[in-house]
């Protein structure tokens, strides 16, 4: 059986991989180990492998219409969010939400509920979600949607890490856009005060917005707060003439000689961030998906943290405990563990999933080694910290939180578990993290 992994490259297991169309007969039942379904593996922890078991890859569900009198887009669930960028724009559309890369697949983005950088604004990827059309355990193909009270179908799907059943196709609602390029200013702050109070301030004026933080600068918690907006449909500055929807096509490139080398250390983190820290600035012109995407250059950056992977640790906790990000802060740079990615985002409404991640607050998501010296002890005590003020870590990414810390940061854990067994008695759909965290 071959074997698969998440995008932090940390845990791999064996599994059989079934593409779409499934044949009749063909042996779905697993072994006893059941099935997950899986787009393009960007979860970075274990939530879409199934170690013994089947994993239904869906990269196939190509289906993409847009209605242009209405900007509803009927996409299939391997459609990934750069395709559904690109063909929005020829309409003069755009996802409302769009995470961080673009290569991930539309039932990844529901079956994680994925926000982005304009979620003070207009919340998660499924809030925009109309209609989901799904295979359940049975066999059953069921439409649901938020309008659907008859059961809670939709609201355990959405966030529920694809253990409801298979979503095959969506209806969503884009936006409107004037073009394909964003205004966007930066500004250099130099604690995490100052960061608080900018970042604030730019949640006001801009629909994107997003800070990144040095966290080897002594604990301050200096960076770089920046916000955009889309651009009027007018002359660019980028391509010397009128523009609306012109996109770049821009080149990736691969570094697949670094994999077992690893380029992250402190030496080179502490380089970088210096760097990153003292670049130029202001107001630009960007295309959409070099602001939104900037990461999507790099096929395979994940691999410059060399053949042990990453962990990436994402937590939000409520913006009345936001001195809380300078605590933890402090305890990272206290056992040296420093990171070139370290993100930070305000969050606004609450997700509709029941296992949804985001809450009102602060997020703060970093990437490290994962092979750094104490981690794990260090991640165990911060989990502490981020439960007790009323937060959470962000499943989709996790692959090492303990079964107790899920079950105290997700207080409609209960309620997600009742309607998987209405759904899936038989425990059909589940991967190798419902096993370790106990979900189901």
């Amino acid at each position: 059986m071959p074997k698969v992994s998440g995008w932090g490259r940390t845990i791999f297991s064996e599994s059989r991989i079934l593409h779409l169309p499934l044949s009749p007969n063909q042996d779905q039942g697993g072994n006893g180990r059941g099935a997950i379904p899986r787009g393009l593996g960007r979860s970075y922890g274990d939530s879409a492998q199934n170690s013994g078991g089947i994993v239904i890859d869906c990269r196939d569900l190509k289906k993409l219409s847009i209605d242009p009198s209405t900007g509803i887009a009927s996409v299939g669930s391997g459609v990934t969010i750069a395709e559904l960028e690109l063909e929005s724009l020829r309409f003069g559309y755009f996802p409302f939400v769009v995470p961080g890369t673009g290569q991930i697949t539309i039932g990844g983005a529901i079956a994680s509920d994925i926000h982005g950088k304009s979620h003070h604004r207009i919340g998660s990827f499924c809030d925009h979600v109309l209609e989901l059309t799904m295979i359940l355990a049975n066999g059953d193909r069921r439409t649901t949607g938020p309008k659907d009270k008859k059961d809670s179908l939709f609201e355990a799907t959405v966030g529920g890490l694809g253990l409801t059943g298979m979503v095959i196709e969506a209806k969503i609602q884009l936006m409107e856009v004037k073009s394909s390029l964003l205004n966007v200013n930066e500004v250099r702050v130099h604690n995490i005060e100052e960061m608080f109070k900018v970042l604030s301030e730019f949640d006001l004026q801009f629909h994107y917005t997003v800070a990144w933080l040095d966290l080897s600068s002594d604990c301050k918690g200096r960076g770089i707060v920046s916000g955009a907006n889309f651009a009027e449909a007018a002359y660019s500055s980028i391509s010397g003439r009128k523009t609306r929807f012109r996109t770049r096509k821009s080149r990736r490139f691969s570094f697949h000689f670094i994999s077992k080398l690893g380029l992250i250390n402190p030496l080179t983190v502490r380089l970088f961030n210096i760097f990153w820290f003292r670049k130029p600035l202001g107001k630009k012109e960007q295309y959409i998906q070099d602001y939104l995407h900037p990461l999507d250059r790099i096929s395979n950056w994940n691999e410059l943290f060399g053949k042990y992977g990453i962990v990436q640790y994402q937590f939000v906790i409520p913006y009345c405990n936001q001195h809380l990000i300078q605590t933890i802060i402090q305890v990272f740079a206290t056992n040296h563990l420093s990171s070139p990615l370290s993100v930070l985002k305000s969050l606004g409404s609450q997700s509709q999933g029941l296992l949804g991640f985001p809450i009102q607050g602060w997020t703060l998501a970093i990437d490290f080694p994962a092979n750094a010296k104490g981690l794990e002890k260090v991640l165990n005590e911060v989990d502490e910290m981020v439960c007790l003020a009323g937060g959470r870590v962000y499943l989709t990414k996790d692959s090492r939180i303990s079964t107790d810390m899920v079950e105290k940061m997700y207080p409609n854990l209960d309620r997600w578990r009742e309607a998987k067994r209405n759904f899936d008695p038989e425990n059909y759909w589940k991967s190798d993290q419902s096993r370790r965290l106990n979900l189901c």
